[in-house]
């Protein structure tokens, strides 16, 4: 869950084999291993991670930092295969039960290295050999254009299902919205359409009060939506809104580019500028808003900003 992503991906040691315990509560995609290539390519696997946004760089890089998650940290190493450049700018990243990787393409600064024709493409990280390679693409209805270069934007993998959840803004314009949600059962690889004509920036599934809820954030507006799913990710409601952040935090404007949940239930939006235009990583701004979840009155309240 880029434009002007700070994407970091912290793995675990553990294996999560108690999926059980996350379908009762919690976010649902907390079961990634670590994958095998990490040690074979000279990286302390306790303070490594994958990120997209090294300056200079192009692709994904794996990273080990004396602080893993500090971007003020002293950086110790840098490592990249080769089949992770050559795929242009990336973005969201995310990592299933068997330590691979799906990351999403990226419009930055130009095109030169991203093609419109790819900005629907997954690519797919293998756990052991670390080779990036096309996984499947997402269909365009049209394909991105000089108004919007982009096409999937925000990526998570659910753990019960064994599924991407994946949004995509492609051919949408300042008339049309024509963006979606899609599911990628990665085994399969088949692909299905569960939210039409939105285009939807982040999003995130989560367990609340025994319901599987779908959190997604709007690319043209200021606002997070909800939606119900059943066990096997299709909606049994319509999209519900939950919050609206415009006017909050220093610039006002901000869109919702990724969404989480803290240990303690609070959900956690990190939140930039985005207006379908291409953005320097160097020019990114972003804020991190938390909201509390009040039953009484069965709404989130907004507790802090950073």
């Amino acid at each position: 869950m880029c434009i002007m992503h700070n994407i970091i991906i912290k793995y675990s040691f553990l294996f999560y084999t108690l999926i059980y315990c996350h379908q009762l509560v919690g976010q649902m995609d907390q079961c990634k291993s670590l994958p095998a290539y990490f040690a074979k390519m000279g990286i302390n696997p306790s303070k490594a991670y994958l990120s997209t946004t090294e300056r200079n760089l192009v692709g994904m890089a794996l990273i080990e930092s004396e602080q893993p998650g500090n971007p003020n940290a002293r950086i110790i190493k840098i490592v990249q295969d080769k089949s992770w450049k050559d795929k242009g700018y990336l973005g969201a990243i995310c990592t299933d039960h068997f330590g691979n990787s799906y990351v999403l393409p990226s419009a930055k600064v130009n095109m030169l290295q991203n093609p419109f024709e790819k900005q629907n493409n997954i690519y797919k990280v293998d756990a052991n050999s670390g080779k990036m390679d096309e996984f499947v693409k997402i269909p365009m209805e049209r394909v991105p254009g000089s108004f919007n270069p982009f096409g999937v934007l925000g990526s998570f993998y659910d753990c019960s299902t064994k599924q991407l959840l994946v949004s995509t803004v492609a051919g949408s314009d300042e008339k049309r919205e024509i963006g979606g949600v899609y599911t990628v059962d990665v085994l399969t690889k088949q692909i299905k359409k569960i939210i039409s004509n939105k285009d939807i920036y982040g999003l995130a599934l989560h367990m609340h009060a025994g319901k599987r809820i779908l959190y997604l954030s709007s690319a043209r507006e200021s606002k997070l939506y909800s939606i119900e799913l059943d066990a096997t990710n299709n909606p049994t409601g319509s999209l519900k809104e939950e919050i609206s952040i415009h006017g909050l935090g220093p610039r006002g404007d901000d869109k919702i580019r990724k969404i989480r949940f803290t240990k303690d239930g609070r959900m956690q939006l990190f939140t930039v500028l985005f207006y379908y235009n291409l953005t320097s990583p160097s020019e990114e701004q972003q804020s991190q808003m938390f909201f509390t979840y009040e039953p009484a009155n069965k709404n989130w309240k907004l507790s802090g900003i950073e």
